[in-house]
């Protein structure tokens, strides 16, 4: 298992205004082919939601132990 939720493998700083709420704030900070592991299914379906509200599309992968990795895509 993982040690760090929300860790963001080569992100960069968002440039713009902050939004409110963690999923939206996480989901800024990556850029395409960036990657956070989240805990459960509905982490995901939120950060989902996070990025849908932004226009930015999401991939992800369920772990054999139950983590679930989240990809920012074009």
């Amino acid at each position: 298992m993982f040690t760090k939720l929300y860790k963001i493998f080569k992100g960069k700083p968002t440039d713009g205004p902050t939004p409110r709420g963690k999923w939206r704030l996480l989901i800024t900070d990556m850029a395409v082919g960036d990657s956070v592991f989240v805990a459960n299914r509905k982490e995901a379906e939120r950060l989902r939601n996070a990025a849908y509200a932004q226009k930015k599309n999401i991939s992800t992968r369920t772990l054999p132990d139950g983590t679930i990795q989240v990809w920012r895509i074009v």
